[in-house]
């Protein structure tokens, strides 16, 4: 099997987003055939039809979802390296992405990091479900979550400190 397009790949997640090729199209500034014709490529390649398509809808089979699912880190793992190699050897602001749960207060944020390195480093912090951020964190689209202790995490993210309050850093 050939490799997969990595914009090709986004054309996919945006068509899938917007279910609708003549709005992702758009969006993406192409037109809609060209569109098309990235997504009937990366079909071909599978072998499987990743999105349903009628006059009036696009809808994502079940083996388009696994495959949106499964691929989902991809653009945040090119976009984290891309990021890390401007904070690297750019000399660019380190950034660091936390997400914190809806139970916790903004207040817990400062206490955690040391004061320097707060001072050379841009926080973005969202706040959002539980569930949410464990799939962020999944996904590669934040570098920390804020969570209330968790007792069944996916196997592929860890928590890396515990406190005596009820969270912990994953």
């Amino acid at each position: 099997m050939s490799q997969i397009d990595l914009y090709a790949l986004h054309l996919l997640r945006l068509v899938a987003e917007k279910r609708s090729f003549t709005a992702a199209a758009k969006a993406a500034g192409l037109s809609q055939s060209a569109l098309s014709r990235q997504v009937q490529s990366i079909e071909r390649q599978l072998g499987l039809q990743l999105l349903e398509r009628t006059t009036r809808k696009v809808e994502i089979t079940e083996a388009g979802a696994v495959f949106l699912r499964e691929t989902e880190a991809i653009p945040n793992l090119l976009s984290g390296a891309l990021r890390r190699i401007k904070e690297e050897f750019l000399e660019a602001p380190r950034q660091i992405r936390i997400g914190l749960s809806d139970e916790l207060a903004l207040a817990h944020v400062p206490g955690l990091f040391p004061k320097n390195a707060l001072e050379s480093a841009k926080l973005k912090i969202t706040q959002r479900t539980e569930a949410d951020l464990v799939h962020q964190v999944e996904a590669n689209q934040l570098d920390l979550a804020i969570v209330t202790y968790q007792k069944d995490l996916p196997t592929s993210v860890e928590i890396t400190h515990e406190m005596t309050d009820d969270f912990c850093l994953i």
